[in-house]
């Protein structure tokens, strides 16, 4: 089945809704439109777990999200068989969906009320697409346990989102998750040593290629065979480590501010002193205000607005924004510095990327201080089968502004004719 995108409160048929139908209850004010009924009931809950809804009127299947509190879950009137309240709601141990445990909708019933509403001619019908958020906790070996997160549309491509050092899952901004996620099943995780993974370096210090290691372990555990990997910074190593050592995993590789491993040589200049003392002060002892200052203070110079016309204004409130929701999600405000002191060892393959065939998008951030253009096209030069495309005033950040042209370009090489039979 072809992904096509999706919102919650769409349409869908409800002869394609493999995952069950619900019937939910007409309110005062959206009496007359089940629809409006939907979007308005499932736009305030947290995305959980999407299955497809039948209303009452039209029949009409909207994409409907799980909550993960039971004191809301009377939202819904019913549960499909297939599915438990454990396995609708978040699996990382809190606590399921506990839904009043009346009768699932009949699908003869939907598909009566499906017909009956393409002869009123009603909205637009399309393939349904389950869209789905879930959380695990994956053990790659017997002390260590990665957090992992997979969101968007489960039946198309998967495609594996790792992020640089010392950096949650969460450093990816939920926007451009969320666009990917109408085209792909998107994955990202918690390396080791940051967010809700293991602690481990300080009593068993690892190599950076031990991280590229769990990347596979990742995709192993998902019973992914094949995946659209995209790495961002420390990230794109990774990636690169993929591409050498596990090719018949990766369909494309995508890279944001990466420097080439060891070997390739150019010319780029240095990293800014203003980074040198910054950095002098990583991992050291402060408060959560004053932790989140410093991380503010970080993405500032990594964003690198030189305030010339040539680069994106920077916004301290959206990266305080992000910090605070990566500092909930792994539950303590000390920074991470693990990455910083892992072994480089086994880095130095970067003449081995020209036999690499597998296709290869490169962005260039002509405004990134740690990887820029020169270090940009060096990888994509390096690699057997790559283009690099620039975004104007992008730095070694995230922001919003970057985000819409970012998502198009990695799903127009996602999806690039060639790739679509892989």
């Amino acid at each position: 089945m072809d992904a096509v995108p999706a919102m919650i409160g769409d349409h869908w048929d409800a002869d394609e809704c493999e995952h069950g139908l619900l019937d939910f209850k007409e309110t005062p004010d959206t009496a007359g439109d089940p629809g409006k009924n939907a979007r308005k009931r499932f736009h305030e809950l947290p995305a959980e777990t999407a299955v497809c809804f039948a209303d009452s009127e039209g029949g009409a299947v909207v994409v409907g999200v799980g909550d993960r509190a039971s004191d809301r879950g009377t939202a819904l009137r019913g549960v499909p068989p297939k599915y438990s309240a454990e396995e609708v709601g978040n699996t990382s141990g809190k606590p399921g969906m506990q839904a009043p445990p009346t009768r699932p909708a009949s699908r003869s019933r939907a598909r009566s009320a499906t017909r009956a509403a393409r002869k009123r001619g009603g909205r637009g019908w399309t393939r349904r697409v389950m869209v789905e958020t879930m959380e695990r906790m994956i053990d790659i070996a017997p002390d260590i346990r990665l957090w992992a997160e997979e969101s968007g549309d489960r039946t198309a491509p998967p495609l594996l989102l790792i992020m640089g050092a010392n950096a949650s899952g969460l450093a990816w901004p939920e926007p451009f998750v969320e666009a990917l996620g109408r085209h792909h099943r998107v994955i990202r995780y918690d390396h080791r040593d940051t967010g809700r993974s293991t602690e481990i370096f300080g009593e068993r210090p690892y190599a950076i290629t031990d991280l590229a290691g769990d990347a596979v372990a990742v995709l192993d555990a998902l019973e992914v065979d094949r995946a659209h990997v995209v790495g961002m910074s420390m990230g794109g190593m990774l990636t690169q480590l993929l591409l050498l050592d596990h090719p018949d995993r990766v369909l494309t590789a995508t890279f944001i501010g990466t420097t080439p491993l060891g070997g390739i040589p150019f010319e780029a200049p240095g990293f800014p002193p203003g980074f040198l003392a910054l950095w002098e002060e990583m991992g050291a002892a402060r408060d959560r205000e004053a932790e989140i200052d410093w991380r503010v203070r970080h993405w500032e110079l990594l964003h690198n607005d030189p305030g010339d016309g040539t680069g994106i204004p920077f916004d301290p409130e959206e990266f305080r924004r992000l910090e605070e929701r990566i500092i909930a999600h792994s539950g303590r405000h000390r920074g991470p510095t693990a990455h910083a002191a892992a072994a480089t060892d086994g880095l130095d393959r970067g003449p081995e990327l020209a036999a690499v065939t597998v296709p290869a998008l490169v962005i260039d951030a002509p405004n990134d201080p740690l990887a820029g253009s020169a270090r940009a096209h060096a990888l994509a030069g390096a690699l057997g089968n790559a283009r690099p495309v620039t975004i104007p005033g992008m730095g070694h950040a995230l922001p919003g502004a970057v985000l819409p042209r970012l998502a198009e370009l990695i799903l127009g090489h996602t999806s690039r004719p060639e790739e679509r039979g892989r």
